[in-house]
């Protein structure tokens, strides 16, 4: 099957399986998942970009939108990095949807590297360095 066709099969699945409000995706395969009550500091989007070559390239993984401005920019990268790993672990097949489940079960996780990171810098020294212990 050529690669554009597996991409177009792998958006109409998604399409099948989350609301418009969870993901949209755009013709050329840029895709958003919104995790977390919309408006709320637990919210947050994961944007995917499905280059040519998908699924046997890496997708372009980011949180790099204005939606995202109440998330630190080190938690943003931390994210980030873990849903490259899970990618790299199932490149060559369609990963997308494994993205997302692993964004949906690691979404209180993720959330709370935020609280910590904004308790680390409102309070002093002491405090944020006993913070940012349970983040590694």
């Amino acid at each position: 099957m050529a690669v554009c066709d597996l991409r177009e099969e792998e958006a109409q699945v998604l399409k099948s399986i989350f609301s418009e409000d969870e993901l949209t995706i755009s013709g050329d395969y840029n895709l958003e998942y919104k995790v977390g009550e919309h408006g709320t500091i637990s919210s947050f989007v994961i944007q995917i970009q499905w280059p040519t070559g998908y699924p046997n390239v890496m997708p372009y993984i980011s949180m790099d939108c204005f939606y995202n401005q109440h998330v630190p920019q080190d938690v943003k990268e931390k994210i980030v990095a873990e849903l490259v790993s899970v990618a790299e672990d199932q490149l060559g097949s369609a990963l997308t949807y494994i993205l997302v489940e692993y964004i949906k079960e690691n979404h209180e996780r993720f959330v709370k590297w935020f609280s910590i990171e904004k308790v680390d810098k409102s309070q002093p020294d002491s405090i944020s360095n006993e913070a940012s212990v349970g983040i590694s």
